[in-house]
């Protein structure tokens, strides 16, 4: 990224309406199961998700894999349209989907993502270019948010076998917010990746911990 936002907690003039699509996983083969049903504190990882993104807007949208259709949950779903390419589809079929001009991406399985974060991505969109949040550990290419503009490049970019999303955000310039400066109160589980069950297991953990 060539272009890091410092952005301000009480930024205004940011985008509103978008479209939010949750983007709930493929195989899961590190995970050992499909990762979106494993269950934090009694609630399914998907649910997580759902509740994140229904602050966002009321009408979001699971893009799914043949894995699982979550015909199970009260909202609207899509399956992806070009499917076993990794997350780069899931984006790609959200970008397709969106009913709005604005998507923002969440993922399935960061459980703990507060919607301040997305609302912090919101307000620094800078019109023509995704805006992604960088942790800690670095870029997040699941917390962003999209502008649909984008839809065609990047279909042009999966139809020539290239599936590395990092990648694409790098050639179309997109734009950094890097979170941990933005918010006083970073915690770095806000970015607690499962991938694993013991990540999972050590998530629960410090849950349990932090209630008591």
């Amino acid at each position: 990224m060539n272009e890091e936002v410092m952005a301000s907690e009480h930024a205004t003039g940011g985008k509103t309406d978008v479209s939010v699509a949750i983007i709930a996983g493929g195989l899961s083969e590190r995970f050992g199961r499909p990762k979106a049903r494993a269950r934090l504190r009694g609630r399914e990882l998907i649910d997580w998700a759902l509740e994140l993104a229904r602050q966002l807007s009321s009408r979001p949208f699971i893009v799914h894999t043949e894995v699982d259709d979550f015909s199970d949950k009260p909202v609207h779903r899509v399956a992806d349209v070009v499917p076993r390419c990794g997350p780069i589809g899931g984006v790609y079929t959200a970008l397709v989907h969106s009913e709005r001009d604005w998507v923002a991406l969440v993922p399935c399985d960061v459980p703990l993502l507060p919607v301040s974060v997305y609302h912090c991505l919101l307000e620094q969109c800078p019109g023509d270019r995704p805006t992604v949040a960088q942790s800690h550990k670095g870029l997040e290419p699941l917390v962003s948010v999209w502008p649909v503009t984008l839809r065609e490049a990047l279909k042009t970019w999966i139809d020539q076998g290239r599936y590395s999303l990092w990648r694409f955000l790098q050639q179309v310039d997109a734009v950094s917010v890097a979170v941990p400066e933005v918010f006083d109160n970073y915690n770095p589980y806000w970015f607690w990746n499962i991938n694993f069950p013991e990540e999972l297991r050590e998530l629960e953990t410090y849950l349990t911990q932090i209630m008591h």
